[in-house]
C-alpha cells in the first residue's frame, strides 16, 4: 500500500512505510532544510505499546548551534512527534527531562 500526502505548495509525496524508510527520508529532508545538519543516532523504540524512531542530530540556529532530538510514534489514525533541541552545552541537563517526559506518555 502507498501512501502519499499533499504538503506545502500542494507538493505531493509518499510517506515512508517503515521505520528504517522514516529514518533515510527524515535525514535526506533534514541535510537540506538545515544549515550544517550533521546526523549523530537513529533507533528503533516501543512508545505507548506503537512502533516509534529516535534520532539525534544537530545543526546551526541562529544563535549557534543546536542539538536536537525526535521522537516519532506511528499510529493507525495519529502520528505524535516529539521534539528537543538546546545548545550542545546544555544538552547534558535538558536531554534526561526530554526522556521523562517519552517515557512518561501513555495513550488512554
Amino acid at each position: 500500500m502507498k501512501v502519499s500526502v499533499i504538503g506545502g505548495g500542494g507538493q505531493l509525496s509518499n510517506l515512508p512505510k517503515t521505520p528504517q524508510e522514516f529514518i533515510e527520508k527524515t535525514k535526506r529532508e533534514a541535510g537540506r532544510s538545515f544549515s550544517g545538519f550533521q546526523f549523530e543516532t537513529s533507533n528503533e523504540l516501543r512508545l505507548a505499546e506503537g512502533s516509534a524512531v529516535r534520532l539525534l542530530y544537530s545543526y546551526n540556529g541562529n544563535s549557534g548551534r543546536i542539538k536536537e532530538m525526535n521522537i516519532t510514534r506511528f499510529g493507525t489514525f495519529s502520528t505524535f512527534q516529539f521534539t528537543c533541541e538546546a545548545p550542545p552545552n546544555d544538552w547534558p541537563s535538558v536531554e534526561p527531562v526530554f526522556n521523562r517526559i517519552i517515557e512518561s506518555f501513555k495513550l488512554t
